[in-house]
């Protein structure tokens, strides 16, 4: 039973699933399902019991999309639906055919496959496997089935001894039937008795065609005539007893065959009810795989769940619309959570029915446990109904009008409703006359706000547009046109109501101006200067919201500046700790020529007493050079510490790991200090004090370079090297670029020096995919020396060929974190913000 938060029943009635084109969504996911029991399992989606369940198959869906993230998948190629022949095995005595072999030995083998892949990668995908735990694998049967089939689903000879000789004596039958029938065809022929030089195949039987008047010449069965009475069809005798021989041999080899499938049976017949569930399994699996494929291809996400209160949507798309892959503006939406009711205003095809059919099929998608073309921190409620009036209702058989039609399903909307149903209204009101429509539709919406946890309307009454202002809990939203070429924007605003523009939109689709200024004088000047406010209010807005990311673009230059002098100063450290070791590592050279060269003196002085003086002398130069060596070794441990991070170890973390000089990553922190890696496959425990955050090698090499600008720049100045530091720290503070180098390791890879870029977004407008290409990894580069944190990539949305083309790339490229489409406000689709 399908609960909704409070106890009752999730729902999504058939009038919503068809105005919605719910069913349709599922047709296109089902398409991407590795077998026919996946595409079964994806149209048979429906609300799931509660808002614990669905948080159970987001589990199972986020485990499939790290798998394919990276790029991993469930081995399921070649699944097909063995229900049928398992309910055949079922019946007592029957036995499976031929061709029901292939395709159980694939179930079989795939499932099989899938214990090993749970196994092996259990702690990777733990709610997964749990689900990959109800199938059991059963390599006795797969061994059976391996024995006997070949390659192309056939029994194979040597399945048993004699099926063997069964085959190689019916080969060898064959083999004399066509050498006794090639020897007759030349004797016939040369008496003169045969039509046509050939023999041929009737009821199973070789014949050859004889003229009619030469019948009698031959001994044998006759098997007819042909049309004209011309040819008559004789199978000679000779050809009659290999031809019974070749049966007789081929009844056997049928029978062994048979034994060999009553065998099979026999080994399947006890698994059968463990096979049935087993088939369900691999059908939720597969139906799961093609869901997460269509999340990870699409950009989808699996948003939180909320108890109460409105939606919030980020960069949400039309679920349709993103899967047949066509133009999919986002929409974000994140209204307050006391709002119960949305009214949505604007122009006529700006995005209004389009935005309350995504929020509805959005919601559709979640109570199913489907994740959706939306941002992950996209948060939905977990609805009991989900209610739709959208379309046109009119039924001329049954005398309804369009205003009948609404005032019917709104009816049943009413019925339906409760305090946790979302309602979907388009066009509240209209149809009928305006006073009165205009009425209603307040009346309406008052009561379902009251009485729905979240009522969303599209209308163009101005009256309902006060009431959103001023009623609690409702709320003005609003689409636009641009104010110069009045084409539709899609982009969302919360608070503002919007303009009809229905005089705007009649201009631009042609209507004469005679007829504009007579509807004009007709509207009123109060109407038209009510809607210049509107438009006022809009630009109004554009500016604050251009002042508001100008501000926020300055605030995070303030900090990318702080981080680089951070940067240089963390760098003028390390050329002090390099220093040092220079100077201690020449010291313990020579510490060590000297104990050398007094334990070989010492080895060489003979034993005379006279000596003894010299000796003892030599003996406790030697003590104090051991004395020294040991001092050197403290000094040295103390600066192996300086370069260690002292900082918190976290499970997960990427550290280096001196002593194998690889880079792991953290499983496991010990009390004692000890850390437990995996670099690679291998498990790895470890001291804290042989960690480290970077790769000594690719940070020396960097730091080298940068020591040796400093050691220039304080030689220019011909100050002492203590001078030279202050001045680099107090230019550390004034830092507005990277310090210059002539390459860098980033990512793992070394790449050119760079200046910093002008901007931190890259406008690939007008390029193609190959120059594209490599303007991003130019771009890349630069952003990375430049200590960018993020950096945005304008391409635009066009044919989707270039942004596709850009999100391989960077899907691969070894500096990039994540990346994701901007919000509406920073371009929506056609921006691409890359986090390095």
């Amino acid at each position: 039973m399908n609960r909704a938060p409070d106890g009752g029943m999730l729902t999504v009635d058939a009038q919503t699933r068809e105005t919605l084109q719910f069913d349709l969504v599922l047709e296109l996911i089902a398409g991407r399902a590795s077998s026919p029991l996946g595409a079964e399992f994806v149209h048979g989606l429906a609300p799931l019991p509660d808002a614990e369940a669905i948080e159970s198959r987001f589990a199972l869906l986020r485990d499939l999309m790290r798998l394919l993230a990276g790029n991993q998948s469930l081995p399921l190629g070649g699944l097909a639906d063995v229900r049928g022949l398992l309910r055949k095995v079922g019946v007592a005595g029957t036995a499976l055919d031929e061709e029901d072999l292939q395709p159980l030995a694939a179930f079989v083998q795939i499932t099989n496959r899938l214990c090993v892949f749970r196994d092996r990668n259990r702690e990777d995908i733990p709610a997964l496997a749990g689900l990959l735990d109800e199938l059991t694998r059963d390599d006795e049967l797969e061994s059976e089935l391996s024995a006997i089939l070949d390659r192309d689903g056939r029994i194979r000879d040597d399945a048993s001894r004699e099926l063997l000789s069964a085959r190689q004596n019916l080969r060898t039958a064959e083999a004399n039937l066509l050498k006794t029938v090639n020897r007759l065809v030349g004797e016939l022929h040369q008496r003169g008795v045969l039509q046509d030089q050939f023999s041929t195949i009737r009821n199973g039987r070789h014949v050859f065609p004889l003229k009619s008047g030469s019948r009698g010449r031959v001994a044998g069965i006759f098997h007819g005539g042909s049309g004209s009475g011309e040819t008559v069809y004789v199978e000679p005798n000779e050809v009659v007893e290999a031809g019974n021989d070749v049966e007789m041999r081929r009844e056997k080899e049928r029978q062994e065959v048979h034994r060999i499938l009553l065998r099979v049976t026999e080994q399947v017949r006890p698994r059968v009810p463990a096979a049935l569930h087993t088939i369900e399994v691999l059908g939720e699996v597969d139906g799961l795989h093609a869901l997460a494929r269509v999340a990870v291809e699409k950009a989808g996400g699996i948003p939180s769940l909320l108890e109460s209160g409105a939606p919030r949507l980020i960069n949400a798309h039309h679920p349709l619309l993103n899967l047949r892959g066509g133009s999919s503006v986002p929409i974000t939406m994140m209204p307050d959570r006391t709002d119960r009711c949305i009214v949505l205003s604007g122009p006529n095809a700006g995005g209004k029915t389009t935005a309350m059919k995504t929020l509805g099929l959005l919601a559709a998608l979640v109570q199913c446990g489907a994740p959706i073309p939306a941002f992950p921190d996209t948060a939905i409620p977990v609805y009991a109904n989900i209610l739709t009036d959208i379309g046109d209702h009119q039924d001329i058989q049954r005398g309804l009008s369009t205003f009948s039609g609404h005032l019917r399903r709104i009816r049943e909307i009413y019925d339906q409703c409760d305090r946790d149903s979302l309602v979907l209204l388009d066009e509240l009101g209209t149809g009928t006359d305006p006073q009165e429509g205009s009425a209603l539709a307040l009346a309406l919406l008052e009561t379902f706000c009251n009485r729905a946890a979240l009522t969303m309307t599209t209308s163009h009454l101005d009256n309902v547009k006060v009431w959103a202002e001023d009623a609690e809990g409702a709320r003005n939203a609003s689409f636009s046109l641009d104010p110069h070429t009045h084409a539709p924007t899609f982009a969302l605003r919360l608070d503002l109501p919007g303009a009809s523009e229905a005089l705007e939109i009649a201009q631009r689709e042609g209507i004469p101006a005679e007829v504009l200024h007579k509807a004009r004088a007709l509207v009123g000047q109060r109407h038209l200067e009510m809607g210049e406010m509107l438009r006022r209010i809009e630009d109004r807005d554009r500016r604050l919201a251009v002042a508001v990311r100008d501000a926020e673009a300055r605030a995070q230059s303030l900090a990318e500046q702080e981080k680089v002098a951070r940067a240089r100063a963390e760098l003028l450290r390390e050329e002090r700790r390099l220093q040092r070791e220079a100077a201690l590592r020449e010291k313990e050279k020579t510490i060590a020529e000297t104990r050398e060269k007094l334990e070989r003196m010492i080895a060489e002085l003979p034993a005379e007493d006279d000596l003894q003086r010299r000796k003892e002398f030599l003996i406790r130069a030697r003590a104090e050079a051991i004395r020294d060596q040991g001092l050197t070794a403290a000094e040295r441990l103390k600066l192996a510490q300086y370069s260690v991070e002292t900082g918190e170890f976290v499970i997960g973390q990427k550290i280096f790991l001196k002593t194998l000089r690889q880079w792991g990553t953290i499983t496991q922190l010990d009390e004692d200090r000890k850390v437990r890696l995996l670099v690679g496959a291998m498990p790895v425990w470890a001291k804290r004090e042989d960690l480290l955050d970077h790769d000594p090698a690719e940070r020396h090499a960097e730091q080298r370079q940068a020591a040796d600008d400093l050691a220039t720049k304080g030689r220019a100045h011909g100050g002492k090297r203590s001078r030279r530091i202050k001045n680099a720290l107090r230019d550390a503070e004034e830092y507005s670029g990277p310090t210059a180098r002539t390459s860098v390791t980033l990512g793992g890879r070394t790449v050119p020096n760079y200046s910093r870029p002008d901007s931190m977004m890259l406008d690939l407008h007008g390029f193609r995919v190959e120059e594209a290409i490599r303007a991003i990894d130019k771009f890349l580069d630069q952003s990375l020396l430049s200590s960018f944190p993020y950096v945005k990539i304008n391409h635009g949305t066009g044919t989707g060929r270039l942004y596709k083309a850009v999100h391989e790339y960077l899907r691969t490229h070894p500096s990039v974190k994540s990346y994701n489409f901007a919000t509406s406000d920073e371009g929506g689709g056609g921006v691409t913000i890359v986090r390095l």
